[in-house]
């Protein structure tokens, strides 16, 4: 077993099952620093296949110096819920919890590829002086990217945090049994209030009742209440979808524009008792 563990910047080790490669060290006390690098290290565990390079700069007998560390991880065939092991306790909180809620602990994707850069200051407050990267290439993830709207499932895309911002891109996949294309999720500051602000924005095309359930559950249950519960569509929609939501409770900032376009040769509306035939036709 092989573990690595930079304190404070990560709250857990990197642990592998094992470990092949050649690191190097030098002291130099008229410098007051000891340095360590590395060729390529190999690393496996049950999670992944990984090739890592690092280059840290200690202080030695210099209290209060910086220690920096340079460390690069490419992988392939990690586990989606093994991304927590590259993710920094620098991150901001809200992100994390995003990332948490979002992926999950028993998600079923795979990145196909994975890489991860750190480079910066380990020992100081100064989220300037550090800076660090998530790169996940995912093959049939789920993304539960929030609470009050439907999850991704069967998701092919990528993941990439960037220092405080996050940006997937989603080339397939599913939401209800409807397909999903051209979804982008990103996460920035929030322009009107404190923490960061979610967008998402993309098009789902699939039976008409998938389209429905995206108006009258969640979010926007709350603006319809329950006026749609006895409706029933049979055909096909396109929806395309444009939300923004503050991760911070109470934050300001939210929008949401969803606009659905249908074409249904039956609907139903019991609680109105009134019953169509081939009907075309939007609901925004």
């Amino acid at each position: 077993a092989f573990s690595m563990h930079y304190v404070p910047t990560f709250k857990e080790p990197m642990h592998y099952q094992q470990a092949q490669g050649q690191i190097a060290w030098w002291l130099q006390p008229e410098n007051k620093q000891i340095y360590v690098n590395s060729g390529a290290i190999h690393l496996r565990s049950e999670y992944e296949d990984a090739t890592g390079y690092l280059w840290l700069a200690i202080p030695w007998h210099n209290p209060g110096a910086d220690m920096d560390l340079y460390l690069h991880i490419g992988a392939q065939q990690l586990a989606a819920a093994e991304y927590k092991k590259y993710v920094p306790a620098v991150v901001p909180p809200n992100l994390t919890e995003w990332l948490q809620a979002s992926i999950g602990d028993n998600n079923p994707g795979v990145a196909n590829e994975a890489g991860f850069v750190f480079r910066g200051t380990l020992n100081t407050p100064v989220n300037n002086a550090r800076s660090y990267q998530l790169y996940l290439d995912l093959e049939n993830a789920s993304l539960d990217y929030h609470e009050d709207w439907p999850a991704l499932t069967a998701l092919n895309g990528r993941l990439l945090v960037d220092d405080e911002t996050i940006d997937a891109s989603v080339f397939s996949g599913k939401l209800y049994e409807s397909d999903v294309s051209g979804v982008h999720i990103a996460t920035r500051p929030n322009p009107q209030d404190e923490g960061a602000i979610l967008t998402v924005t993309g098009d789902v095309a699939g039976i008409a009742s998938d389209g429905l359930r995206v108006l009258r559950e969640g979010y926007m249950r709350e603006m319809i209440g329950s006026n749609m519960d006895s409706w029933y569509f049979q055909g096909t929609h396109h929806t395309r979808v444009d939300i923004a939501v503050p991760l911070l409770a109470d934050a300001k900032g939210a929008s949401q524009q969803v606009d659905v376009d249908f074409n249904m040769p039956l609907v139903g509306m019991e609680n109105l008792s009134l019953y169509l035939r081939n009907v075309d036709g939007q609901l925004s």
